[in-house]
């Protein structure tokens, strides 16, 4: 197997010509928890990004990929998802970002809404409980000259609690809290309020699965003054917005048609939180 993928390799490569760079063509073969690999185990990808009041007007963002990993496969809507995502963030009129606005991200995978927004921000927390897109994350952060990012490899749901049970002993904290009495705070959700301890999160990313925020998900992000969500299910939006609509009111919103000719269709949604 090994032989004849590395002959084709070759044969890609050659038939490519300019387009791939040597070593940029790589073949990955599995069966039943086995993996071969001619070349690297990932893809690379560049993004041209216009900013319109954050640092540079525009920047080329460069991602690394591990193979097998979760990643959008139309990379045109996933160019036109990061820019609405930077258009959004850094309008003048969004009120986000900015030299003491800090954000969450839940769900991170390997950095690339992490990247796009991170220069309208002044600190990032980046949360992603796979060591692999994690550690891929730094990577990219490393690569694109990002320092002001720190990566928590960690399960969401525990930040969320974390956040939840925070608020609820402060009585307030980042947004409310009744006071009442809460389960103790687990040893990772230590952890977590450690790392969160000094950041004042005004914007808060989501991109939830099929099925939607959870209700421990939306409770945690209920107090943040700006929802950025990408939901992959339209009708998960929905309900979720349900909720959201309790606390937040919608400012904007984008139909990205991440898989064509298909009835799924992908969706993103600035809310702002309601006045008390």
């Amino acid at each position: 197997w090994l032989a004849e993928a590395g002959a084709l390799q070759e044969e890609l490569a050659g038939s490519a010509q300019e387009d791939f760079e040597e070593g940029r063509v790589s073949i990955v073969g599995r069966w039943r928890g086995h993996r071969l690999v001619v070349g690297q185990p990932l893809v690379r990808e560049w993004f041209s990004l216009a900013l319109q009041q954050c640092g540079s007007k525009t920047r080329i963002l460069r991602y690394q990929q591990p193979e097998g990993q979760f990643s959008n496969p139309n990379a045109l809507v996933a160019g036109a998802t990061l820019q609405w995502l930077a258009d959004t963030v850094s309008a003048p009129e969004s009120g986000m970002g900015g030299a003491a606005s800090d954000l969450l991200e839940l769900h991170s995978g390997f950095g690339a809404n992490t990247l796009a927004v991170s220069e309208c921000f002044r600190k990032v927390v980046s949360v992603e409980i796979s060591r692999e897109l994690a550690e891929a994350q730094e990577i990219n952060l490393q690569e694109n000259g990002i320092k002001n990012v720190t990566v928590l490899r960690m399960d969401a749901a525990v930040v969320c609690a974390a956040l939840i049970s925070g608020k609820n002993k402060a009585g307030g904290g980042n947004g409310g809290g009744d006071g009442s009495t809460v389960t103790a705070v687990s040893e990772d959700g230590q952890a977590a309020l450690r790392a969160l301890d000094g950041f004042d999160i005004g914007t808060v990313i989501v991109d939830p699965p099929r099925g939607g925020l959870d209700s421990e998900t939306l409770t945690a992000i209920a107090s943040v003054q700006n929802i950025l969500g990408i939901w992959c299910n339209a009708e998960a939006m929905v309900q979720n917005l349900k909720t959201l609509s309790e606390t937040h009111t919608v400012k904007r919103v984008v139909v990205l048609d991440q898989f064509p000719f298909t009835n799924f269709l992908e969706c993103a949604c600035h809310l702002e939180r309601l006045d008390e």
